[in-house]
């Protein structure tokens, strides 16, 4: 029998946590292509989500799209995310390669992001995996895989100090990755965003949280993500669903899904290293 997608989620983010912090002990180094490994194999059997590898070896350099996650249902629409992984360093709790710069011409890693989900009509999120040595007791060990927007990330490397679990953490932005598939509010670490100030939002990515809020405009998800109801609310007439939301899969994604592969005439700019196809409505039990 199929597992719900909001529980799969809550559980490999406890997995990563752990994970990290077993290797941290260990002296072994996991680094963030072989969790995102790990999380995909997991979604594809638990899930029976269609997955598709690139050979990233080839091209670690030239993207700035580690992963694409593509949620949603025939009934409810489609939300289309391209993320970019990046993996705390367990001693100090930085992330020591959030600027990192791509190629000859150093073109900063989440420029490429951002072009890249711009092109594709996605939404651009950090995933972070994450471990804390001495955890705060307001964030809980299944912390493990958050996610931020951009802007955040702009914000951070912008911030002297605050290329760290605690500076992005607090910001409202950040939430829990089981946000992506949860529906609205259902999430056990929607309820309860874990700031350090002693203030408590609720963040999901439904549209009425700090996500609509405080974030840019261009940055915002759409009202109806993560309601699983019989169809997508009704929008008014004056306001258009963002890019990143359709009706239907994308063709290029669909494309990719008919052949197994990605493209091979396709520019390593056109294609991330990772995809997912998550239907929450067939992955229900």
């Amino acid at each position: 029998m199929l597992e719900d997608p909001c529980k799969v989620f809550c559980e490999l983010a406890q997995t990563t946590w752990n994970l990290l912090g077993q290797c941290h002990a260990l002296k072994i180094r996991l680094d963030e292509d072989a969790i995102t490994t790990l999380l995909l194999t997991n979604i594809a059997t638990r899930l029976r989500s269609t997955v598709l590898y690139a050979d990233s070896r080839a091209r670690e350099a030239e993207t700035g799209c580690d992963l694409e996650l593509l949620i949603g249902s025939a009934t409810d629409g489609w939300c289309r995310f391209a993320l970019q992984a990046k993996r705390i360093s367990v001693p100090t709790g930085t992330y020591h390669k959030l600027d990192h710069k791509v190629g000859k011409a150093r073109v900063p890693q989440i420029d490429l992001l951002r072009s890249y989900a711009r092109k594709h009509k996605a939404f651009p999120l950090y995933l972070f995996y994450n471990h804390l040595v001495s955890a705060p007791a307001l964030y809980p060990s299944a912390f493990g895989c958050s996610i931020a927007p951009i802007s955040v990330v702009g914000g951070a490397l912008a911030t002297w100090g605050a290329r760290n679990f605690d500076w992005i953490h607090r910001q409202p932005g950040t939430v829990h990755w089981s946000n992506l598939v949860c529906p609205s509010g259902s999430s056990p670490y929607s309820a309860r965003k874990l700031h350090f100030q002693a203030r408590i939002v609720s963040p999901g990515l439904d549209g009425r949280g700090p996500f609509r809020e405080e974030m840019p405009e261009s940055d915002r998800p759409p009202p109806g993500l993560n309601r699983r109801e019989p169809s997508a609310p009704e929008m008014p007439q004056e306001m258009d669903w963002p890019e990143f939301f359709t009706r239907e899969i994308p063709p290029d994604i669909r494309a990719w899904r008919e052949k197994g592969k990605f493209g091979s005439s396709e520019s390593p700019h056109d294609t991330p290293l990772a995809l997912a196809i998550i239907d929450t409505e067939r992955s229900m039990p």
